[in-house]
């Protein structure tokens, strides 16, 4: 199963062997990769044999590329030499940060696997290095942490929690309906991120959470949003 294929391009005419060149982007590091070589002339087409390279470095892959604040996410890789015992570092670098710092040092299980438990406070670029050679970058992008829960008959509070203060900053109650999330109040944060409020809900049921824009959130986050309340009035 070859996924894809170079441009088609000319061999030349003549008899005896042809020199062809091609070039191939977008590789990963530390994959085998599997290639051969299709001519094709009036007459036919010929498909020559599967052969193989493996590209060198350290690779670099995440779970997920989104995490909420506080919780983690698991980094892991190859090293080439596909051998335990092997040394791996992790870089980081924060949003706003001048520069990247090292945060780990990972020595590498059986075949060559490595992993580490990445916890960024927000926004953050991570590489990994092997004998000199660094992966490609892995961006992990930090939600505030909303925290919402009911504390009366109709009173509820949040909080929103990440490496910075959001004093002064909103978020928004929001209710289900069918076509979607819609806002039904807007509520202002005091000096402790946080803030206490009453709702006049319509009878019946109603589904609640808190939302952050991305704005409110501001550079370094995404927005955020609360786990769901059923409510019942």
């Amino acid at each position: 199963r070859y996924g894809s294929r170079t441009p088609t391009s000319t061999a030349g005419s003549g008899f005896g062997e042809q020199r062809v060149t091609a070039p191939v982007l977008g590789l990963r590091t530390a994959v085998t990769y599997h290639y051969r070589l299709v001519a094709r002339n009036n007459v036919g087409t010929t498909r020559g044999a599967d052969l193989t390279f493996t590209t060198t470095g350290v690779s670099l892959v995440a779970r997920t590329g989104t995490v909420v604040y506080g919780r983690g996410v698991m980094l892991s890789g190859l090293v080439p030499t596909r051998r335990p015992a092997e040394s791996v570092t992790v870089f980081a670098h924060r949003y706003g940060a001048r520069s990247q710092v090292a945060v780990g040092t990972i020595v590498t299980a059986d075949g060559g696997l490595w992993r580490y438990l990445a916890r960024p406070a927000i926004r953050t670029s991570y590489v990994a290095s092997w004998n000199g050679v660094t992966s490609r970058e892995m961006v992990i992008a930090v939600r505030p942490l909303v925290v919402f829960r009911r504390v009366g008959r109709a009173r509820f509070t949040t909080r929103v929690i990440a490496a910075r203060s959001f004093a002064g900053r909103k978020v928004k109650l929001q209710r289900l309906t069918s076509r979607g999330w819609i806002t039904v109040k807007r509520v202002r944060l005091t000096r402790r991120s946080a803030r206490t409020f009453r709702v006049q809900l319509r009878r019946g049921r109603s589904v609640l959470r808190v939302a952050m824009s991305v704005n409110q959130a501001g550079p370094g986050y995404l927005a955020g949003f609360s786990r769901t309340i059923v409510f019942r009035r």
